[in-house]
This record gives structure tokens, C-alpha cells and sequence, in this order.
């Protein structure tokens, strides 16, 4: 279930959007529109978990939010978002990258959930046992293999020209030796091959 509000005036601009029950999206909105949506969501989604944007309207939103519901706020995590538009040659390691199929669909939920808990990130483990298989199904998650599953990535598309990358995950027990770099430098090639022309790293 996506939500989308959005607010339009001649001084202020901004797009929130929210699926299922996780975090607003908000991007780039200023702090007015940040604030209407607060004013406009407190009043259907009391639960909200967070909220998800440039600092400066997350900010103007948790501040509305927490007047207008009492629930206080803090900072979980702070993400820079890269755009990519070609890829540089990087160290190979060994082993190689795989679609991942509906038999990896237990590993990957256990990976994502370790990865949101790694990270602090408010996305429910119910959430995700049900988004993944959707996902897994669309081709839209690479394994890294060697002796074994070592490492994922996935991917969506954002728009026909554009794509986002993640979650990207390595076990703790499988880190420093090069997977994740590899898999996601063959996805990435491999996407603007296809004809994105941007993808998008958080």
C-alpha cells in the first residue's frame, strides 16, 4: 500500500512517501512541507516509526511530530546517498556472482534482518518476510558465491533511466576479503548495461 501526499505552493515544495507500514519518505522537502506532513500524518499514522530525508526536514518533521503527538524523537543513522554512473575496475575476489533463487530466500531474510539490526534501521521483520520473496521472484537480489553464499545485494528500479542498490550485506564471519565490493561493481555494471544511466548507493 503506497502512500503519496505531496504539498505544492509558490514558497514551499516536497513529496512524502510511505509504504506498508514503514518509515515516511520525505527526500528533499523543505521544512514547511515537512511540517504539513507531520500535521497530515499524525493524524492517520499515531505508529510511525521514522522518518526518512535530508536532515534539515527530518528535522522540521520529528519536530511537528513530537509536538503533535508528544512521542520523542532522536537521530538513528546518518546516510550519504551516491549516484553512480560508471564503474571503476576494482579487485575481483574469489568465488562468483548468482541470481539468487527462492531457496536462498531464508539466508537472504536472516542477512537483512541482521544487516537492519547492524544498522539501526526501524524496518519490522514481518515487513521484510513478506517483501523479500516479491523481490527474490523479480530477479532483483545477486548471491556472491564461494564454497557457499558469502555475500548479497539488491536492487529496484527507480524510474526507466534510474536504479537504487540495496540492502548490501556480507556476514560478519565473511567480511574483508572483497565480496560486496565485487558483487556490487558486476551489478552496477550490469544495470548500465541494461541502459541505467544513474544508480543509486546509500
Amino acid at each position: 500500500n503506497n502512500v503519496l501526499r505531496a504539498d505544492f505552493t509558490v514558497s514551499n515544495y516536497g513529496v512524502a512517501i510511505r509504504r506498508d507500514d514503514g518509515p515516511v519518505i520525505i527526500g528533499q522537502s523543505d521544512a514547511a512541507a515537512a511540517t504539513a506532513f507531520a500535521d497530515d500524518l499524525a493524524q492517520d499514522g499515531p505508529g510511525l516509526q521514522g522518518v526518512v530525508g535530508a536532515r534539515p526536514a527530518a528535522e522540521a518533521f520529528a519536530q511537528r511530530w513530537q509536538e503533535l503527538t508528544g512521542r520523542p524523537h532522536r537521530l538513528r543513522v546518518r546516510l550519504r546517498q551516491h549516484a553512480l554512473v560508471a564503474v571503476n575496475d576494482v579487485p575481483v575476489a574469489p568465488g562468483a556472482p548468482r541470481i539468487a533463487t527462492e531457496a536462498d530466500t531464508e539466508w537472504l531474510l536472516e542477512g537483512q534482518c541482521a544487516f537492519v539490526a547492524e544498522v539501526g534501521l526501524p524496518d519490522p521483520r514481518e515487513r521484510m518476510r513478506a517483501a523479500l520473496p516479491k523481490r527474490v521472484l523479480r530477479g532483483e537480489y545477486r548471491i556472491w558465491d564461494h564454497d557457499g553464499r558469502v555475500a548479497f545485494a539488491g536492487f529496484s528500479d527507480a524510474a526507466p533511466d534510474f536504479a537504487r542498490i540495496a540492502p548490501v550485506y556480507t556476514p560478519t564471519d565473511c567480511r574483508g576479503r572483497g565480496y560486496a565490493t565485487s558483487l556490487v561493481a558486476r551489478m552496477s555494471r550490469d544495470l548500465l548495461a541494461r541502459g541505467k544511466r544513474r544508480l543509486f548507493l546509500t
